[in-house]
C-alpha cells in the first residue's frame, strides 16, 4: 500500500496492512506540514491500482465526494482537464485540503503540482511545474464548483468553504461531522 515515487525524506504511505485490518493515515510529505491542522486518518474514494466498495465510505455516501469538476489547462501542453487521462490534474483531483489546496479554485501561482503544466495566476490556474502530486477542483462557475458525491447527487461547492471540511468532503472514513452552511 505505498504508492508514488521516492523522493528523499517523502513518506507516501497511505495505508498498512497489519493482517486482520487496513489501517489508513493522511501521508505525511517530507514533513512539511501539508495537511497544516488536518491530523485525521483519511483516504479518498478512488484508490491507485485499486478498489473500494461503498462499505468502506463510512463517512456516508451523501457526505464524500467521488468527482470534483475540473478546468482545462491553458496551453496544448498543460495536461489538466484532459478527459480519460489518469494523472493528477488530467482527470484526477488529488490533495484536497493540504496547505497549498485548501478548497476549490485556488489558482495563486504554485497551487496545482502537474509536471509540464503552465502557471497562469492570472486565468486562475496556478501551477508549479515539477511533478503530478496535487490539484484541488476548478470550474469557471462564480463563487464555487459542481461535485459528484458517491450517493449520484451533485451540489454546488463554495469557494469559501473552510479547510476542514474540504479535507472531510474528499475523506471516505475520516469520522468528522460536516455543517451543510460551511460548504
Amino acid at each position: 500500500f505505498i504508492h508514488g515515487p521516492p523522493y528523499a525524506g517523502w513518506d507516501f504511505t497511505v495505508a498498512t496492512d497489519t493482517g486482520s485490518a487496513i489501517v489508513e493515515r493522511v501521508p505525511s510529505f517530507g514533513g512539511i506540514d501539508s495537511y497544516i491542522g488536518l491530523n485525521y486518518p483519511g483516504g479518498g474514494v478512488m484508490v491507485v491500482n485499486g478498489s473500494n466498495r461503498f462499505a468502506r465510505i463510512v463517512d456516508g455516501l451523501s457526505q464524500t465526494v467521488m468527482i470534483d469538476e475540473l478546468r482545462i489547462g491553458p496551453d496544448a501542453n498543460d495536461l489538466r482537464g484532459t478527459w480519460a487521462m489518469g494523472q493528477c490534474g488530467a482527470s484526477i483531483c488529488a490533495g484536497s485540503g493540504r496547505f497549498d489546496t485548501p478548497g476549490p479554485n485556488r489558482g495563486e501561482s504554485g497551487t496545482d503540482d502537474v509536471q509540464g503544466g503552465t502557471d497562469r495566476p492570472d486565468l486562475g490556474l496556478g501551477c508549479f511545474d515539477y511533478s503530478s502530486a496535487q490539484v484541488s477542483a476548478k470550474s469557471k462557475h462564480p463563487g464555487g464548483v459542481l461535485l459528484g458525491f458517491c450517493d449520484g447527487s451533485t451540489r454546488f461547492v463554495r469557494n469559501s468553504v473552510s479547510q476542514r471540511s474540504w479535507f472531510a468532503l474528499h475523506s471516505r472514513n475520516d469520522g468528522l461531522t460536516l455543517n451543510g452552511p460551511d460548504y
